[in-house]
């Protein structure tokens, strides 16, 4: 009977998982560990041993933990989702693709509390590309992240191209449903593309943010210092917090990074009744639009706590309801501090409603303090 057992899950195992490679990987595939350059988080070439990602199952199965060094090398498709056991650092290897279709209620890369996942890439040469990951999370569930009810745990994101889509009312990269504290969020190369939940017409229409927090939930500590970093929301922020979510702690020192929310959150900040945490920004070049509240702030109903920006350059658009920079038409006031870099803000249309303003609060609401100085404040 046991015997019986173990070749089902042997064979469900070679179900779940299906490999693609090119001829010349095929010979490394038959090997259980293989020796790989990859950039390390200061972007320094390293080597090591790495198991090929087909043994993240056999180690479940057989000592129920994952922790370890995984590559994935040609296209590997998955149709269950991978859960980080402890410490998982993971190489997408140049040219490779690992997609993971989360099955229901389940995170894609599921990462909770107390648990860590590094993504790393390799050096490109001509002709090749940056190793992918595409990953989506079931219902509840985030693409990378927690599931509904888990507060995440510490995710790192150094290199590759990451494409995250949460599942309803999760973020793409965070957490899952639920009101708790967000995890922890670092972004420092790679091309990442993340969203909440898309409907059929592929537009955003869910209550997670994009990166942060699920429905009701914060976004925790995000930090991006490089990379290209897209995000879109609906009703959570684009990066920040979830539907009645607060931003949490945001700091943004480099990279390209453009936070679209598409209705009542911030595009960097707060969610829909969510306050806007505390923002830093002193490098990169970020462009941050709401279609309904402030682009860098509070979401709707939401007041603005701290922001601070001290260089780089930053863009902050809210077309119809909403400020640049701040917090709701509504909300409470806060600080806001300008002091070095290009800002440009500019928010409603055309400037036209008279309870909005390119930084600041609602018509009623003053900010408690607001600061500009630097190289320049530019306001539409």
């Amino acid at each position: 009977m046991k015997k019986r057992i173990l070749s089902l899950l042997m064979i469900v195992s070679l179900l779940i998982v299906t490999v693609l490679v090119c001829p010349g990987e095929a010979g490394a595939l038959g090997k259980k560990y293989s020796n790989r350059d990859f950039l390390d988080e200061s972007g320094i070439v390293r080597s090591r041993k790495f198991e090929h990602i087909q043994s993240y199952y056999k180690n479940l199965r057989d000592k129920g933990e994952t922790g370890g060094h995984y590559v994935v090398v040609g296209t590997v498709k998955v149709d269950e989702n991978l859960t980080v056991n402890g410490e998982v650092f993971l190489l997408l290897a140049n040219d490779s693709k690992l997609i993971i279709n989360a099955g229901a209620g389940k995170a894609g890369i599921k990462v909770a509390a107390g648990n860590k996942l590094h993504i790393f890439q390799q050096k490109t040469s001509k002709g090749q590309k940056l190793g992918e990951l595409e990953v989506s999370g079931g219902k509840s569930s985030a693409g990378i992240g927690s599931e509904s009810g888990e507060k995440p745990g510490h995710i790192e994101i150094n290199g590759g191209k990451i494409t995250a889509i949460g599942g309803l009312d999760a973020a793409g990269i965070g957490s899952g449903y639920g009101k708790h504290e967000g995890g922890t969020v670092i972004i420092r190369g790679g091309e990442t593309e993340a969203s909440c939940w898309l409907n059929s017409s592929k537009i955003p229409n869910s209550s997670g943010a994009a990166i942060g927090g699920g429905c009701y939930g914060d976004g925790g500590i995000i930090t991006i210092s490089g990379g290209k970093v897209t995000a879109k929301s609906f009703s959570g922020a684009a990066i920040g917090g979830g539907r009645e979510g607060a931003g949490g702690t945001i700091t943004i020192t480099g990279g390209d990074i453009a936070a679209e929310c598409v209705s009542s959150a911030a595009g960097i900040g707060g969610g829909n009744s969510g306050n806007s945490g505390n923002i830093t920004i002193s490098g990169g070049d970020v462009k941050a639009v709401s279609t309904g509240e402030a682009a860098i702030g509070a979401g709707k109903d939401g007041y603005c706590r701290t922001i601070n920006i001290t260089g780089g350059k930053t863009r902050a658009i809210s077309f119809t309801t909403g400020n640049g920079i701040g917090g709701s038409k509504t909300g409470l006031g806060g600080i806001v501090s300008i002091s070095g870099g290009t800002v440009i803000s500019g928010a409603g249309t055309y400037n036209k409603h008279e309870q909005i303003r390119d930084i600041g609060v609602g018509e009623d609401n003053k900010l408690d303090s607001l600061e500009l100085s630097g190289d320049a404040v530019l306001l539409l």
